[in-house]
């Protein structure tokens, strides 16, 4: 649409292509003409329609020059014989208030090359105007102050209690200054808020020019008559109290927590330390939550009949979630919430057998064949006359003739027989049964619950090794651990301030023990029993920056972090202790994983990939997968870890790694944001634009496009152990759980 009084302005220029060591570049300067409203980027289209920028568009500021690498060659590449080439370049702006976020003009419209049709904006009806009217009014102060006022500034003196006029929506309204919070914001009451309101003290406050001399000639003449839940912005009425002032709660206590801009009604469960653990019923999945006790407040109704002891009705608040449990462990410098649950309610158990740390570990060992050409290692699980059953450390197995094994195989098995000289290998993998994990998809993907109200969205996902339970983790600091029930999903919530954020995830086989990376390089370690309690065991900082991602070897001892800080570090579960390092990386580490059973370590920053034999500490050979780090966003091993998938812009390219060549070319149409094998080691998930896709590597064809939601990035996706189960964002705050055939 053509642009409007009060919107920014640029200019383009010198549209052009340049030569340099990553070969043509479209160039186009661009200067900024006006200041004003509205997000910026850059738009191009071709007589085909629309073109998209690939990943995140080029960054646009006052002035500069925007390049694009070998844009122009990948758009002639997708016209037919004999259709114009050129393009169409123009900045275009977006308002977040107005519906369909329509794009604006915002600059002239430039060419390259020839097209049979021009851009022709189109100018805005009547209700459009009107919201771009409401969002001037509401991102702009009022024009001007009432008679007597004057503006405030960040040397006005304001204390608790003096009037004054805050800016809405070009008016002046009155208010209560309730506290200076900086010199930029400051804290207001306004009559009928539930919460004070934060105002910025430049241009948005008028005080008049009376009460201005009164504050500076007497400030204590002025007092805030109101009362503030401490540490918040939440008011206290007359009939509420501070929780921490109450040292009687029994569960089920109803309390109101200050959260958001709104009080939310809650149950009081349990205390841990200086945190309340409360359950949430707001809606149809009832949540447990924990939070520090200085959020909560009680109401002088409620606090009368804790006194009187009348309590009774309290527990009809909580009926059917008492038996859910928190158990926590004291660390020196954190601040973690921790806990579980026992729901009481039996979940269909997946048929894959969850090995019991009771039972003895078979002794796992490289075998070889009888040329000495293949090896792997594995477990002796089975054996008769003729053969033996071997387990990797995946749990897929293998069946071997015996006089197929090497000389110290049959030695080892007491065995003595000539072997036979193979013509294969006889460590070829059988076909993963039906009843252990899916073999092939047909692409049903069928809804089984979703986990909703994630704050800042889902960061990333994971699944229980018996697929029951799955684990969510948010920008907020927040990881939702939740139980597949038949009810749907039970859930508890588990902040740490500290750790920023949680951006990885991984169970150990046995599933007694939680991997969560954090945004700071911390990995917390959780303790998980039976009965899906959690208890806080360890607290180690392994990397600089983000953990991307985790990965657990077979044997549970020993996980692999992959870290923004361009490492991939393999260390031990128990302790903490280092024990490789992988740093030869250009960017961050996108993907990791052990193959042979846990000796061998592989990691990628989508450029090259770096491996580590650790029980003969020798380096592999690297392979290149693509030009630069910054080719895809997101890469996946196999995993076996004898495959990778990569981005590279629109396609995904496969990679086997025990040969170093591209083995298949997956074209998409748009960026794949997230990736993740299936165990069969043949499909790949991938995730687009409110879409995930599901590959066949073999084939390299695309055997299904589940759309899952709109207007959002897929980046991040967890596959359940027996494959039959998808974890996923569907939008930018809830994740739903599909099973997938």
């Amino acid at each position: 649409m053509k642009s409007t009084e009060g919107m920014v302005q640029y200019k383009l220029s010198k549209v052009r292509i340049e030569n340099s060591v990553l070969g043509e570049v479209m160039a186009i300067d661009y200067k900024r003409t006006r200041e004003g409203t509205g997000n910026v980027s850059l738009s191009i289209r071709s007589d085909n329609g629309p073109v998209r920028v690939m990943g995140l568009g080029p960054r646009i500021e006052s002035s500069g020059t925007i390049r694009l690498r070998d844009m122009l060659a990948r758009i002639r590449s997708t016209l037919a014989d004999g259709q114009p080439d050129g393009l169409e370049f123009c900045i275009t702006a977006t308002v977040s208030t107005l519906p369909g976020n329509p794009k604006f003009l915002v600059s002239n419209i430039v060419r390259h090359g020839k097209l049979g049709s021009k851009w022709k904006p189109r100018d805005l009806n009547d209700r459009e105007k009107e919201f771009l009217e409401q969002e001037r009014l509401r991102t702009n102060p009022p024009e001007s102050v009432p008679d007597g006022y004057e503006r405030s500034t960040s040397d006005t003196t304001l204390v608790p209690g003096m009037p004054v006029m805050y800016g809405s929506m070009g008016e002046w309204l009155p208010a209560v200054v309730a506290r200076p919070s900086s010199r930029t914001f400051v804290h207001l009451y306004v009559d009928g808020r539930e919460t004070l309101l934060v105002v910025k003290r430049q241009d948005w406050l008028a005080v008049s020019q009376k009460v201005a001399k009164q504050a500076s000639r007497d400030p204590d003449s002025f007092s805030f008559a109101e009362s503030v839940l401490p540490g918040t912005i939440f008011l206290l009425k007359d009939e509420q109290v501070p929780a921490t002032e109450v040292d009687n709660l029994v569960p089920g206590t109803p309390l109101l927590w200050a959260r958001g801009i709104k009080w939310q009604s809650v149950h009081w469960m349990a205390e841990e330390g200086d945190q309340f653990r409360v359950l949430d019923r707001s809606n149809n999945a009832p949540k447990m939550e924990t939070d520090k006790a200085t959020q909560f407040a009680v109401t002088k109704e409620t606090l009368q009949k804790l006194k009187a002891g009348d309590t009774d009705s309290f527990a009809a608040n909580i009926k059917g979630f008492e038996s859910l449990r928190i158990a926590s462990a004291a660390t020196s410098g954190t601040s973690s919430a921790t806990g579980g649950m026992n729901l009481g309610v039996a979940p269909a158990r997946s048929e894959t057998p969850v090995p019991s740390s009771e039972e003895p570990a078979a002794e796992v060992r490289t075998w070889s064949d009888a040329s000495g050409k293949f090896k792997i290692v594995a477990a002796l699980v089975a054996r008769d006359d003729s053969q033996v059953t071997l387990q990797r450390g995946d749990g897929r197995t293998v069946k071997v003739p015996i006089d197929r094994l090497s000389d110290d195989d049959r030695e080892w098995l007491e065995r003595e027989p000539e072997p036979e000289e193979p013509d294969d290998n006889p460590f070829a993998i059988e076909p993963i049964s039906s009843t252990t994990a899916v073999d092939d998809y047909k692409g049903q993907f069928n809804r089984v619950a979703a986990l909703k109200d994630i704050n800042w969205g889902a960061q990333s996902l994971g699944f229980s090794p018996d697929a029951n339970q799955v684990v969510v983790g948010s920008r907020s600091g927040t990881f939702w651990f939740s139980e597949i029930t038949t009810a749907g999903l039970q859930t508890v919530s588990l902040k740490d301030a500290e750790i920023g954020e949680f951006n990885s995830i991984a169970f150990t086989p046995d599933g007694q023990t939680l991997l969560l990376g954090g945004a700071r390089g911390e990995v917390m370690v959780y303790a998980v029993d039976s009965s899906g309690r959690l208890t806080f065991e360890s607290r180690y900082k392994l990397h600089d920056r983000k953990v991307s991602q985790i990965v657990v070897s077979p044997d549970g001892k020993k996980a692999l972090s992959a870290g923004d800080d361009k490492q991939a570090l393999c260390w031990d579960v128990a302790t903490g202790r280092r024990i490789a390092l992988l740093d030869q990386f250009s960017g961050r580490v996108k993907a990791c994983q052990f193959a042979q059973g846990g000796s061998i370590i592989l990691a990628t920053d989508g450029k090259n990939v770096i491996g580590l034999d650790l029980a003969n500490d020798r380096s592999l050979n690297p392979v290149a997968v693509a030009r630069s780090h910054a080719a895809g966003q997101s890469a996946a091993f196999s995993p076996d870890g004898t495959q990778l998938a990569v981005g590279d812009t629109y396609a995904i390219k496969v990679f086997d790694l025990t040969t170093g060549r591209q083995s298949k070319l997956l074209q998409s149409t748009e960026i794949q944001w997230s990736m993740c094998f299936a165990p069969n080691g043949r499909h790949l998930f991938s995730g687009g634009n409110g879409k995930v896709n599901l590959w066949d590597t073999q084939t390299g064809g695309l055997v299904h496009s589940e759309t899952v939601g709109s207007s959002f990035y897929v980046q991040s996706l967890a596959i359940s152990a027996d494959g039959r189960r998808l974890f996923c964002p569907t939008d930018h705050n809830t994740a739903t759980v599909f099973e997938v055939k």
